[in-house]
């Protein structure tokens, strides 16, 4: 027999995992051997397959076109092959005879090197992982090794098996899936007389043995004549006479899962850790750690814990506390080696052989500050018993409030004895006898009834409550009830009277210890609430460990889940709801709730989220946002209005204050919104439609659109407000307003208010104009000369102030600018001033801004002419007038 491809198995069924059963994809006769066949080996890295009768035939087959054929043919003609084996990369092959001979060709069909081993009877072969050391074993028992070219080096150990014990098997892991530790056994070795020697490599001196109770072992037939592993490891099939048998295997992977993610280990050969892998399957993310010497791990709650060897020679053994994540969040050394783990929301416990150790962690989530500066003065529970002693956890000293939620620890023994315990008192409270090796234990969500899976796979269940009234059986009565072939069982978070097993490659739920209809599965059980069951294929998962895939994440539903799902959409709801009382849940209840909203009866929807245990704070918004809606159409506003206010719906709310003209109940939700709502807008277009300029501008101003208030005064003549917005957030795109409120200024005669709300603005230019006309006004007055010099001053400080301003901005932009050209760059948002500026005088402006200091020195000269006439300085008067 040889090992078939590593496959799923699975049909167009993503439930099924790699070791569900599949139907036989090819049988052909291969025709060619004339005696009884002796040897078959597989090369799994080319597919083809090797074959040797009994009168030395060697044949070749390959696969072409969906069918074998023979690829090559040879017979030596001289003896029996005993022994063939291909290396680890399918690339050579070695052939041994019976007579000693042995030949190692290529996978083309090429002789590489041929030798005769004298006076020697070969039974079998096999190469070493690296293809640099053959393994011979001899009809005496003994096993030599020899190097790829044939020559002999050491002789293995094999005195610990017994004299004149003969070679039945050989096997060399090759290590291309890596190793679970390092320095781990890899060589197999086994005898007709019922042992099995494991060596770590050829020159081990240290060799396990393991004795078996018989050679012979139980077999449905006459002769077993072969057994080969499928490729994937998940299958053995075993040649019995005429029959060929197929047995599941279910592999006791190192996992646990707890807050939506699952931990699994694999090896890589690169590296001598294990890898830890947390995958998050609710986001479809995973975070890699790698752990020496790991030895199991278990989860609970937000934790996960992993317990280890140490490698310091200590003798040590650790625990290890991670989150979802992989972040180690406690840690605890202890002294005995953790064979079995168990862990609570709180406590961890480690058992040996003899003992058992229990640890309080500590969760840093679960503390405050305060909290935790507290308990740093306290010991944390932590304590070790011998799994004889008989505690009565009145010695332990445990913080208030601890024993509110009182569970149990059981510890199983090899005898059959269960042992009860109180947590986190450790009180032994009582002992049950089992009829059976308990494997597995597993308790109910209140700690009432215990699933007892013993090593033969069968499942029994015990009621570990205590029994009143006069016909009291006692406590820990064995149930009636039993299930064969069992290895795996959760039961449900939520239900005391519910559990899922898996039964070879299906899965049963159970209500109250009946049965419902089986389904094709072989996942690992991660969780079962809300009658859902949460399963992973871990076959699948292992296949590729580092490439995942949400499909291999199953949920399951329980038959009342199914069953209330078909009546609700083929009865009526009368039926549907009468068969939900029945069958109490809230899941199904959900259900009934889920139909009415997809029926739109949602008075009916918020009246069983009050009456039932389905539902939360977010379905209630929607049922009472629908509702408001429902009014809202019929535009009853206030009714509207206090569902809307119950579900928050602020845009809705908004609408109805408006269509109320309550202008109170908007302004209140102004201040109710964050800031930056898209709602805060159109709540202020409300107030800007009614006129109310103040509110309108608030609402504008919360969401930062100062633009848009400063539109608002304008567009009601809040010209002061505006220009008010405008200076105090440096607005400056404000010309067109700037221009139609200076020209209602200067509407009013206010020239002076104009040319401050220029200076402010920052248009120098503008204010400068209005300035230089205001100078002319009053020259032709012929009054205040001093005062018209002062204006003009001021204008033409202002003039140059702007034409520094746009040489600094020529500057900026990398090119010198004529004094010419600076009006070419001037401010695009300065306001043309021909509109409010005479025609008549309008020219004369343009030529003070061409010379600006041109009026103030006319003024100038003029002041200081009169001063120096009256003073008497005629000289100076005449060179003053020039």
């Amino acid at each position: 027999m040889f090992p078939a491809a590593s496959g799923s198995g699975k049909e167009g069924s993503k439930a099924l995992g790699l070791a569900a059963p599949s139907t036989l994809s090819m049988n052909q006769a291969l025709e060619g051997h004339s005696g009884q066949i002796q040897v078959v080996v597989w090369n799994s890295a080319h597919q083809k397959l090797t074959s040797s009768d009994s009168s030395g035939l060697i044949i070749v087959w390959m696969l072409y076109k969906g069918s074998w054929y023979e690829e090559m043919i040879n017979n030596r003609n001289r003896s029996v092959v005993r022994g063939m084996a291909w290396n680890s990369d399918g690339q050579k092959i070695c052939i041994v005879y019976e007579d000693g001979a042995v030949i190692v060709g290529s996978v083309d069909g090429n002789r590489i090197w041929g030798k005769e081993l004298k006076g020697q009877q070969l039974t079998g072969v096999e190469w070493s992982p690296d293809s640099n050391l053959l393994l011979f074993s001899h009809l005496n028992g003994e096993i030599h090794v020899y190097d790829n070219a044939g020559n002999f080096v050491v002789q293995c150990l094999g005195t610990s098996v017994g004299s004149g014990a003969m070679v039945v098997g050989l096997s060399w892991y090759h290590g291309q899936h890596g190793h679970v530790e390092p320095d781990c056994p890899v060589l197999a070795i086994c005898y007709d007389n019922g042992r099995m020697q494991l060596m770590r490599n050829e020159g081990d001196d240290t060799v396990y043995v393991v004795q078996f109770y018989t050679p012979l072992g139980e077999v449905p037939g006459q002769e077993l004549t072969g057994c080969s592993w499928e490729g994937s490891s998940l299958r053995i099939a075993l040649a019995v006479d005429a029959f060929i048998y197929f047995a599941n295997i279910r592999p006791d992977y190192r996992w646990c899962y707890f807050a939506s993610t699952v931990v699994y280990t694999y090896t890589r050969p690169e590296r001598a850790e294990t890898c830890v892998t947390f995958w998050d399957t609710a986001n479809n993310e995973h975070y890699v750690k790698y752990i020496k010497y790991l030895m199991g791990m278990v989860a609970a709650g937000e934790h996960c814990v992993l317990s280890v060897r140490t490698d310091d020679g200590s003798g040590q053994f650790g625990l290890i506390i991670c989150n979802a994540i992989g972040t180690p969040v406690d840690s605890k050394y202890i002294d005995i080696e953790p064979l079995h783990v168990a862990m609570t929301a709180n406590y961890v416990f480690a058992a040996s052989k003899d003992n058992f150790y229990m640890w309080q962690f500590k969760a840093p989530q679960s503390h405050s500050s305060v909290a935790m500066a507290g308990s740093a003065k306290l010991d944390r529970a932590e304590k070790m018993f011998h799994v004889d002693d008989s505690p009565s956890g009145a010695e332990q000293n445990f913080r208030e409030g601890e024993m509110l939620y009182e569970r149990l620890l059981l510890v199983g023994r090899e005898s059959g004895m269960v042992q009860v315990y109180s947590v986190p008192r450790v009180a032994l409270t009582s002992r049950h006898t089992l009829q059976c090796r308990p494997h597995r234990l597993a308790l109910n969500s209140d700690s009432t009834k215990l699933a007892v899976i013993d090593i033969t796979g069968l499942m029994t269940l015990m009621d570990l409550e205590v029994k009143s009234g006069p016909s009291s059986e006692g406590q820990g009565q064995i149930l009636k009830f039993e299930r064969k072939d069992v290895w795996d069982i959760c039961w449900a978070s939520d239900n005391p009277e519910m559990f899922a097993l898996m039964e070879k490659t299906k899965m049963c739920i159970f209500r109250n210890m009946d049965a419902e209809q089986p389904m094709p599965s072989s996942g690992y059980l991660c969780s079962f609430k809300d009658l859902e069951v949460t399963a992973v294929l871990l076959d699948e998962v292992m296949q590729d460990p580092e490439f995942l895939n949400t499909d291999h994440i199953l949920t399951l539903e329980a038959k009342s889940l199914r069953d209330t799902r078909e009546l609700l959409e083929k009865v009526s709801i009368k039926d549907a709801a009468s068969f939900i009382e029945e069958n109490p849940h809230p899941r199904l209840w959900d259900l009934a709730v889920a139909l009415r909203r997809k029926l739109g009866d949602w008075f009916r929807v918020v009246q069983l989220l009050k009456s039932g245990p389905a539902g939360d704070d977010t379905m209630m918004e929607e049922a009472l946002n629908n509702i408001g809606h429902h009014y809202a159409d019929r535009q009853q506003w206030e009714e509207a209005v206090k569902h809307f206010e119950q579900a928050h719906n602020h845009e809705m709310l908004a609408r109805c204050y408006y269509q109320l003209e309550n202008f109170d109940g908007l302004e209140n939700l102004v201040k109710n919104l964050p800031e930056g709502s898209s709602l805060l807008p159109v709540v202020a277009d409300m107030f800007c439609s009614v006129g109310m300029s103040e509110q309108a501008v608030t609402a504008y101003m919360k969401c930062g659109k100062v633009k848009d208030a400063i539109d608002t005064c304008v567009s009601l003549n809040q010209w002061q407000k505006a220009v008010e917005l405008a200076r105090q957030h440096n607005v400056t795109e404000t010309g067109g307003l700037l221009g139609r409120y200076a020209e209602v200024l200067l509407q009013k005669g206010n020239k002076l208010q104009a040319i401050e709300l220029f200076r402010r603005a920052d248009k120098l230019k503008d204010a400068a104009k209005l300035l230089y006309k205001i100078a002319e006004e009053e020259s032709e007055k012929k009054l205040h000369p001093l005062r018209i010099k002062k204006i003009y001053v001021l204008a033409a400080q202002l003039v140059m102030e702007h034409n520094a301003k746009m040489a600094k901005t020529m500057k900026d932009v990398g090119g010198s600018r004529s004094a010419a050209l600076i009006g070419m760059y001037d401010d695009p948002t300065n306001i043309d001033m021909g509109d409010v500026i005479d025609s008549d005088t309008s020219g004369n402006v343009r030529k003070f801004l061409d010379s600006p200091w041109r009026g103030a020195e006319a003024f100038h000269f003029l002041l200081l002419a009169q001063r120096q006439l009256y003073e008497g300085l005629v000289l100076s008067v005449s060179a003053s007038a020039e």
